[in-house]
């Protein structure tokens, strides 16, 4: 026999392990009321392996049998939670056993460490929630205390952990604000700032906002600009049309162009 025809039936056996007998395992999984409860079999990803996976992203691969047996690892929601001092469990199975065997050797021997580490998985991610919300909630009631898009969070700045935020002062005022896990401590200022409590930052914010928010009112009165509310669709035409500020404050000027209230025209102080 020629490379082409050990080619062709290797080709053939991977085929049919990842299109006919991993489905089989499913199937089997399924009637055996086995966690997860899955209905089928997703081999789009792995060429020579097969995933069974349910929708929310739980699931087993089976690997492609190398002398015989396939090995099996559990697929666990995509998350960032640390696995170093939790086993994510593996298993060899003889697949000339079948795939009703297979399946029993899943459900006794790696469903079980299965759902371990995946109340693990799910608690984490549920922590990870409860301070993602809370810093939502703080990062609304600091926007509040300054003048519409006088505060922005640069999406690359930002992470699962915490939240980074940069205030636009009157000419090269401002700075950095960053807070993370449920946002108890604010760092005010990047690098070499200070950390104090989330009420104590948001007092101090305060006042520095309603600085912010005189020295724009003065600024526009200097400029004779119009105050106005964006129209929907509207992009600022302080920063080459690239920030969109339909709906919230803004000013326009004699020649129709409108801004930002963190993007005047003009230079600071030049009025």
């Amino acid at each position: 026999m020629g490379w082409q025809e050990d080619y062709a039936r290797e080709k053939a056996e991977k085929a049919h392990f990842k299109e006919v007998f991993v489905p089989a395992v499913a199937a089997e999984l399924n009637a055996l009321g086995s966690f997860p409860g899955l209905v089928g079999a997703d081999t789009d990803v792995e060429p020579w392996g097969g995933r069974i996976i349910d929708g929310d992203g739980r699931g087993y691969y089976l690997g492609y049998p190398f002398k015989g047996k396939t090995e099996i690892t559990p697929i666990y929601p995509r998350s960032s939670f640390g696995w170093y001092k939790t086993d994510r469990g593996k298993i060899g199975v003889s697949v000339s056993r079948g795939p009703q065997a297979v399946a029993r050797e899943i459900a006794r021997r790696l469903a079980p460490v299965y759902e371990a580490a995946l109340a693990k998985v799910l608690a984490y991610e549920a922590d990870l929630a409860v301070d993602q919300g809370q810093r939502g909630v703080l990062t609304e009631k600091l926007a509040a205390l300054f003048p519409d898009n006088c505060v922005s969070a640069p999406s690359h700045s930002q992470s699962e952990y915490s939240t980074q935020l940069v205030i636009h002062g009157p000419g090269s005022g401002g700075g950095w604000v960053q807070y993370s896990g449920g946002g108890g401590d604010v760092m005010i200022g990047a690098n070499h700032g200070f950390r104090v409590p989330a009420g104590v930052a948001t007092q101090m914010l305060a006042i520095y906002g309603d600085y912010v928010r005189e020295e724009t009112a003065a600024r526009i009165a200097r400029l004779g600009l119009e105050e106005i509310t964006a129209p929907a669709g509207q992009f600022c035409d302080g920063v080459g049309g690239r920030e969109h500020i339909g709906g919230k404050q803004a000013v326009r000027d004699g020649a129709g162009r409108v801004y930002c209230l963190a993007h005047l025209p003009g230079r600071y102080g030049e009025e």
